[in-house]
């Protein structure tokens, strides 16, 4: 095994629990000062936990190794693009359905509609970009 492949095999193992930590400490210091400084320490409390928690279990189990973000093969690749894409199809569902309920509520349904607008515009320039890549 080379030295860069070590290097990028240590980076993959410890960037969710590094970007778990960083989140939780400024999510639970914004929400501690805006809010309760018991609910700050709880977020970061989850936040860090879940990233310990995956990194953790990353040796022994499958499931924490992708939530882990090590797709180490095709196969592990593949499970994430999956899961990315459900993930995509019930967000972009639940923004539809959230300005349809604001709007039939006479609402502003303004939030929603600028993130149906902007997932349109990602998907379109995602598929621009990678018919030309591929």
């Amino acid at each position: 095994m080379s030295m860069e492949t070590e290097r990028r095999q240590s980076f993959q193992r410890h960037a969710v629990l590094g970007t778990s930590i960083v989140l939780g400490l400024v999510m639970g210091a914004l929400i501690g000062a805006n809010s309760s400084v018991v609910s700050g320490v709880v977020t970061a409390a989850i936040v860090i936990g879940f990233g310990a928690v995956v990194t953790v279990l990353a040796r022994r189990s499958e499931a924490a190794a992708l939530l882990s973000g090590r797709d180490t093969d095709e196969r592990r690749s593949m499970i994430q693009l999956k899961a990315s894409a459900i993930t995509g199809m019930v967000l972009v569902a639940l923004v539809g359905a959230g300005a349809i309920i604001e709007l039939a509520r006479g609402d502003n349904a303004g939030p929603f509609i600028w993130l149906g607008a902007l997932s349109g515009v990602v998907y379109i320039v995602a598929s621009f970009y990678l018919s030309k890549r591929n």
